[in-house]
């Protein structure tokens, strides 16, 4: 029987019809693809502070993406948004030494514009009671619908006050379980290698065998909880002199902790078990402004920076207006594709 033009273009059309939709199919990023996830790791990976124009003042800006500069309105809208989508109140938990408790206390001051941060402003008058800086600390913040608890946690494995000590506890525990772990510890490992004059090597090798004993436990919570590890920040020796406190007379030195942090990085990089983000920008942004009044703790430049960091990670993907009010404080207003972290795809 024999073809008419008409069938045969119809047949030719339906092939140009199924084509396409293959194609499409092939190149499109469909609803639950991670479609930020490379500018999302680009936030803990690497960056630099620009100097703005016409100003001294200085913000951090990541390779490849902008930095969305977020007010405190935006980020309890955030918490609601991550409990509206998770059906119950987040905890987002803190573990290390007084570096990690500034990360807390910067969280809490974005979320309620209340700073309690003694180490990068002495001006402020904290109810010592209250604040328990080392102690576990619960807070619950209704305004923002988010739990912050902070676990004084200063070594990885060393009796009491450790993060294996910690994890041991809470593993199991359905209601302590975290939404967002942030974790960091190494400095005091580092200052009593050097008190009790052990070698370097030997600390080093004992520290990474705590991480890797660690990281079994990590390994244990559920893929729910978002794990971020924190990195020891440098030491600024010029800014080191507190003749009457003994953490600061072993002779730690800018470059003490870099063995400490290199070890964690191998670990994690032949780590074929879940992910655990390595923030690697905090260590560099802490190089770069180095403006803590000690020489050890984090400056308050540096803190809201990389708290700022923080809040783009966890907050980007949640936004639907994702032009903010803040965009005065850069350069140029940007595209809002070019968020870090932001869906592109959804």
């Amino acid at each position: 029987m024999g073809w008419s033009i008409t069938r045969i273009f119809g047949f030719i059309l339906l092939a140009v019809l199924i084509w396409q939709f293959f194609l499409y199919y092939l190149t499109a990023k469909r609803p639950g693809s991670d479609c930020s996830s490379y500018t999302c790791s680009i936030l803990s990976t690497g960056g630099k502070y620009r100097q703005q124009t016409n100003s001294s003042h200085l913000l951090w800006e990541p390779d490849g993406c902008t930095l969305r500069h977020r007010t405190l309105h935006e980020n309890v809208q955030c918490m609601m948004d991550i409990a509206e989508k998770k059906d119950k109140v987040p905890i987002v938990a803190f573990a290390g030494d007084s570096r990690i408790r500034q990360l807390r206390d910067e969280f809490i001051h974005q979320i309620t514009g209340n700073d309690s941060d003694m180490v990068a402003n002495p001006s402020l008058i904290v109810n010592e009671d209250w604040y328990r800086r080392h102690d576990f600390r619960a807070d619950f913040f209704p305004s923002a619908s988010v739990n912050v608890h902070f676990e004084w946690s200063p070594f990885i494995d060393l009796g009491q006050d450790s993060l294996i000590q910690f994890l041991t506890r809470i593993i199991g525990m359905t209601c302590w379980l975290p939404d967002i772990l942030i974790l960091g510890s190494g400095i005091w490992n580092a200052r009593d290698c050097s008190r009790f004059n052990r070698t370097e090597s030997e600390c080093v090798l004992e520290y990474k065998s705590s991480f890797q004993a660690l990281l079994l436990l990590l390994e244990r919570l559920p893929l729910s909880t978002e794990i971020i590890w924190i990195p020891q920040s440098i030491l600024n020796e010029s800014t080191i002199n507190r003749p009457k406190d003994p953490f600061f007379k072993v002779g730690l030195k800018s470059g003490t902790l870099i063995p400490y942090n290199n070890a964690v990085k191998e670990i994690l990089a032949s780590n074929s078990g879940r992910r655990i983000i390595y923030w690697d920008s905090l260590y560099i942004a802490s190089r770069q402004l180095a403006d803590g009044l000690d020489g050890v703790h984090f400056g308050l430049k540096s803190k809201q920076q990389m708290m700022q960091l923080l809040m783009n990670w966890i907050c980007n993907k949640y936004d639907h207006d994702r032009f903010s009010p803040a965009w005065g404080l850069v350069y140029k207003k940007p595209l809002s594709n070019s968020f870090c972290c932001a869906r592109k795809c959804s």
